[in-house]
């Protein structure tokens, strides 16, 4: 039986299929070699599709690269852990937010000790501290990583009507100029 797959697509998946691997176990210092693990394909496009987005809100929200890659890595390897369980729940996209924003947390608790008193991470922790965890993540998202409402309720699992009344809930408990405010106080290089 032939393979239906162009032969660059064939190369591509499994390109991203072992990097996805290799992110979740990285190689081992004596052979170098990641370990072998088979999941399905559909979770290495799920994750595809997502990681940079992950990332680079990870990067904003705890102000250290490689802080940020540990927890994408860290949230990657746990859906990978519960990923049948995942499949079952009404939106994936949620539970890979929620796994996310879990080791975010952790990190950013680390990540204060190390940085106190630099203004980017204290503004972006003053404002998760004022405003509910979602309606600061919609301020995140739209404002300063510059994500559509579409864009953002797909990366998150919420519906793009929730993630922009969160956006104008925020505005309200803040100011309209919040999103003015907190580009002018967060350097460029962590924004989107």
């Amino acid at each position: 039986m032939t393979n239906p797959c162009p032969p660059h697509r064939r190369q591509s998946a499994a390109t991203s299929h072992r990097a996805v691997w290799c992110a979740i176990h990285p190689p081992c210092p004596e052979t170098g070699w990641a370990r072998r693990l088979s999941l399905p394909n559909i979770f290495a496009a799920f994750w595809e599709l997502r990681y940079d987005a992950f990332l680079r809100y990870a990067q904003l929200r705890l102000g250290d690269p490689l802080l940020a890659e540990a927890a994408v890595r860290a949230s990657l390897k746990d859906l990978a852990a519960t990923w049948p369980q995942a499949l079952s729940c009404d939106s994936l996209a949620e539970v890979a937010w929620k796994t996310l924003r879990r080791h975010i947390a952790e990190g950013c608790g680390r990540q204060l000790a190390i940085t106190a008193g630099t203004r980017a991470p204290m503004v972006l922790s003053l404002m998760y501290m004022a405003l509910p965890c979602p309606e600061a993540d919609a301020v995140a998202l739209l404002c300063l990583l510059n994500l559509t409402a579409d864009e953002a309720a797909e990366l998150t699992g919420a519906d793009p009507g929730t993630i922009s009344s969160r956006l104008r809930a925020a505005h309200r408990r803040l100011g309209h100029d919040l999103g003015r405010r907190l580009r002018h106080a967060i350097p460029k290089s962590m924004c989107g």
